[in-house]
């Protein structure tokens, strides 16, 4: 990928949901229930690579 290159990855919630009893962190990102309201979708990342070191 080159520099200002995008890439998206969409993880299927059976990977990027570990276990119900798992709390947010940090503690104040917000109410649990709305996180376990979304436990069924999969996660979107976009990802930009802004420079190489």
């Amino acid at each position: 990928m080159r520099v200002g290159g995008k890439r998206r990855a969409l993880i299927p919630p059976s990977v990027g949901y570990v276990n119900e009893n798992l709390k947010p962190i940090p503690d104040e990102f917000g109410p649990r229930r709305s996180l376990l309201s979304h436990a069924n979708e999969p996660l979107i990342f976009e990802v930009q690579l802004l420079k190489v070191l």
